[in-house]
C-alpha cells in the first residue's frame, strides 16, 4: 500500500511474474516495454476498471521484472482507495508481487522516532563509562533509544561505531597516530550520539587521556609481593594493592596523568602483581596493612616491592 496525494502525479515500483502453480516460485517477467503492457485503473467508488494510457515516460524498466509506473495527477484526483493491475496487451496475465491498492489522501504524518538518551553519570551504568577513558580503548555510552545511531562524535571527531543496541553504544576513542591523522585528542570533550531520533549530548564531558602503552620510556614494571593473614601467617588472598600514578609528564594541552589509580587484588597464595611505567613516582598502598609508600618505579622488568625498590 502506498500513500499519494490527490491531484498530484505520483510513481509506484512494481515487480512481475509469470503466472505459476500454487505454492510455486513464479519466475520474474523482465524485459517489457510499455508497449507490452496494459494498465487499469478502478477509482474509489466505481465499479470497474478503466484503460490507463501510458507513454514511454510512464514506464522504466529497472531490471529482474521490476517496474516503475507513473500516474499522472489525473489518475488519482479522488480522495479514497484505488486498485489497479497490469495485464499483457497479448492476452493473459501477470501477478504482481506488490500490494496494488494505493490510498489517495494526504499523506500521513509518522510518528517521529524516540529522542536518544544518555544516563547521567551517578546512574547505573552511568552515561560514559569509564570516564576518564584512555586513547585507542572502548567507550560505552548507555542510555535509551539507542538503536541505529548512524554517528558518535567525540570532540567533533568521528570515532567507529563497534557495537550498538537500544541501552548502548560502544565506540573505538582513536588516536592521532600517526600525528596528523584523525583521532580524538588528549583533553575535556563533548561526546554527541546521532540516532533516527536525534541528537543528543550528555552534560558530563569526557575526559580523554594517554594509553599507558603510548607513554614515553623504557616500558613497565611489574610490582609484586605476598601478603599474609595477620594471625595465622597464611597467604591472604582478596587484599587490595593500589598504585597512583602521581607524576606523569604533561602531554598536550597540560592534561597528563596525574591522579590516575591502578587497582589489584591477591590471589589464593597471597601474591599480587601491578603493572606501572617505569621511572616514573607513584603512591603505592595496601590498606589493610596501613601501608603507604611513595616511590620512583625502578628501571626494571620486575621489582619486588619491599626488597627490590630503593
Amino acid at each position: 500500500m502506498k500513500y499519494v496525494l490527490q491531484s498530484v502525479q505520483s510513481e509506484d515500483t512494481i515487480q512481475l511474474f509469470e503466472p505459476s502453480p500454487p505454492s510455486a516460485v513464479g519466475t520474474p517477467k523482465t524485459g517489457l516495454a510499455h508497449t507490452d503492457v496494459a494498465v487499469f485503473i478502478r477509482k474509489a467508488g466505481e465499479a470497474g476498471y478503466s484503460l490507463k494510457t501510458i507513454t514511454a515516460l510512464d514506464w522504466e524498466d529497472r531490471g529482474d521484472g521490476n517496474y516503475a509506473l507513473q500516474f499522472t495527477a489525473a489518475n488519482f484526483d479522488t480522495i479514497g482507495q484505488f486498485r489497479y493491475r497490469i495485464s499483457p496487451v497479448t492476452g493473459g496475465d501477470f501477478v504482481i508481487y506488490d500490494d496494488d491498492v494505493i490510498v489517495v489522501e494526504e499523506i500521513p504524518v509518522l510518528p517521529a522516532e524516540d529522542p536518544p538518551v544518555i544516563n547521567l553519570q551517578t546512574d547505573s551504568p552511568p552515561g560514559l563509562s569509564p570516564n576518564p577513558v584512555q586513547q585507542g580503548t572502548t567507550l560505552s555510552i548507555n542510555g535509551q533509544n539507542l538503536l541505529g545511531a548512524s554517528e558518535v562524535k567525540i570532540g567533533g571527531v568521528v570515532v567507529p561505531i563497534t557495537a550498538n543496541t537500544n541501552d548502548q553504544i560502544q565506540v573505538t576513542v582513536t588516536k592521532p597516530v600517526p600525528p596528523g591523522t584523525p583521532g580524538v585528542p588528549i583533553g575535556s570533550h563533548v561526546v554527541e550520539v546521532t540516532t533516527p531520533g536525534g541528537t543528543v549530548s550528555p552534560t558530563t564531558l569526557l575526559k580523554v587521556i594517554l594509553n599507558i602503552a603510548d607513554l614515553p620510556g623504557s616500558g613497565f614494571c611489574v610490582i609484586h609481593g605476598t601478603l599474609y593473614d595477620w594471625k595465622t601467617n597464611l597467604p591472604a588472598e582478596g587484599i587490595g594493592v593500589f598504585a597512583r600514578l602521581l607524576d606523569m609528564p604533561n602531554l598536550g594541552m597540560g592534561i597528563g596523568w596525574s591522579d590516575d589509580t591502578k587497582t589489584v587484588a591477591t590471589n589464593s597464595n597471597g601474591y599480587f602483581e601491578i603493572e606501572v611505567p617505569r621511572k616514573v613516582k607513584i603512591e603505592l598502598s595496601i590498606p589493610r596493612d596501613r601501608y603507604r609508600r611513595i616511590l620512583i618505579v625502578p628501571d626494571a622488568a620486575r621489582a619486588d616491592y619491599i626488597s627490590e625498590i630503593p
